[in-house]
């Protein structure tokens, strides 16, 4: 599974090969990606799922936009993380950058 998302990331890589290493295509690439997801998404939430109509979860009601936000954010936030780990797990897999090494072992860095 990795390996496939890695070699499609990479089949674009040399429209911008000159001008960006790959690291940053590969963060770049999977950044964009989520953000179009996202957007799609929300528009697919808002749209047919609310049909633009207030959301009544019993202990509050929600705007369509604030609902769609809602649902969306954990889907979106889960597809960006797993992008972004495998494209990290790549890096550090291939040895290319050994000041990373740590950030697993710290909690991705949060600590």
């Amino acid at each position: 599974m990795k390996g496939s998302i890695l070699s499609f990331i990479d089949r674009f890589y040399f429209l911008v090969g000159r001008f960006i290493p790959l690291k940053t295509y590969r963060y770049a690439f999977c950044g964009g990606s989520n953000l179009a997801f996202d957007m799609c998404l929300y528009f697919i939430f808002y749209n047919f799922i609310f049909a633009k109509q207030n959301v009544d979860l019993y202990f509050v009601v929600l705007s369509p936009h604030i609902a769609s936000l809602f649902f969306v954010f954990p889907i979106t936030f889960s597809t960006g993380f797993c992008l972004i780990s495998t494209s990290l797990l790549t890096i550090l897999i291939s040895g290319a950058e050994s000041n990373f090494s740590g950030i697993l072992s710290l909690g991705w860095g949060l600590s």
